[in-house]
């Protein structure tokens, strides 16, 4: 709350943890053969990744890398559509407290942008250091993810070498999820606004991409993970799926300009106000979510995890 009067205040204070924290890391040297990843420049039109792009100039002497991924990379945006964006930090900002602070905050800062490109975002960038390449953790961002994503720093073609983190847990993200929508699904915990229906159902659209990796022990780019993980079950069980797929290609593409301005803006208290005051649920979309849904949506996430548990067994 602090963060109201003081904008700088978060990161000048939580700057030195991180320092100690990151102190405390092990220099490790990478272990295996290396994933080469080619990524090319944004050359797409949209004009908030457009936007993105122009920002982080300001931040190029402290980035190794910065790579829009999702449909916005991959010119397939839809009303639905928000920006998923990883940015690797250079070692080098983990000198001082203050180097930090100040990119931490400028990061922080862009999240503008990603509320002009979709009001009702609910997640900031995917963010790692340098070291974390020579042990990339595969179920953060699976390296299938990077394949189909674009630069952002550079108009020419990149390479990215990533050396897998060994003994990889794939289960557990799908555990954390399943367990989360189990809870999201009971009376208290269902939304009751566009912000928490958006976070709800993008949550539960991650589903088939943990199963597959889980499954597969290897990850997964999104886009796919559906025909993959749809061949291991029913019809009935799986339609859960299509229903909600249906919702996102309806999805309102317009807000109020009362809201608009407000849900633009970064800071606790506005993350807050998304999040539990208005636009409320379109008609439209309320009539669906009686309970059978949210007991639908509870039973794949069950079967998933019975699936994948009895794979092992």
């Amino acid at each position: 709350m602090m963060s109201a009067v003081l904008p700088g205040y978060p990161f000048d204070k939580n700057a030195p943890r991180v320092l100690a924290e990151y102190a405390k890391e092990s220099v490790l040297e990478p272990e295996g053969i290396p994933i080469k990843i080619s990524i090319p420049p944004y050359t797409g039109t949209n004009q908030g990744v457009l936007d993105m792009k122009m920002a982080l100039q300001d931040l190029k002497k402290d980035l190794a890398y910065a790579f829009v991924h999702g449909s916005l990379a991959i010119g397939e945006e839809i009303a639905y559509s928000d920006f998923d964006g990883l940015i690797v930090l250079k070692a080098e900002v983990f000198s001082n407290a203050k180097r930090l602070s100040q990119v931490a905050r400028k990061i922080n800062q862009t999240r503008a942008i990603m509320l002009r490109i979709d009001p009702l975002q609910h997640h900031g960038w995917f963010v790692l250091n340098e070291s974390d390449l020579s042990h990339y953790p595969e179920t953060y961002l699976p390296s299938d993810v990077l394949k189909e994503s674009r630069s952002l720093l550079s108009d020419k073609e990149e390479t990215i070498n990533l050396y897998p983190e060994q003994n990889t847990d794939y289960y557990l993200p799908l555990k954390e999820l399943c367990r989360h929508l189990r809870k999201k699904t009971q009376y208290s915990g269902q939304p009751a606004t566009l912000y928490q229906l958006k976070s709800f159902l993008s949550e539960f659209m991650m589903l088939p991409a943990l199963y597959v990796q889980a499954r597969d022990r290897k990850g997964i780019f999104k886009k796919y993970s559906f025909t993959e993980a749809a061949k291991d079950f029913k019809e009935e069980d799986w339609s859960i799926i299509e229903e909600v797929s249906m919702i996102r290609s309806q999805w309102p593409k317009e807000m109020s300009a009362f809201h608009r301005k407000k849900f633009q803006k970064i800071g606790y208290f506005w993350t807050q106000y998304r999040k539990n005051l208005g636009p409320g649920i379109p008609a439209q979309f309320k009539e669906r979510l009686d309970q059978k849904f949210y007991e639908r949506v509870a039973s794949l996430a069950n079967l998933s995890e019975v699936y994948v548990f009895s794979l092992d067994n």
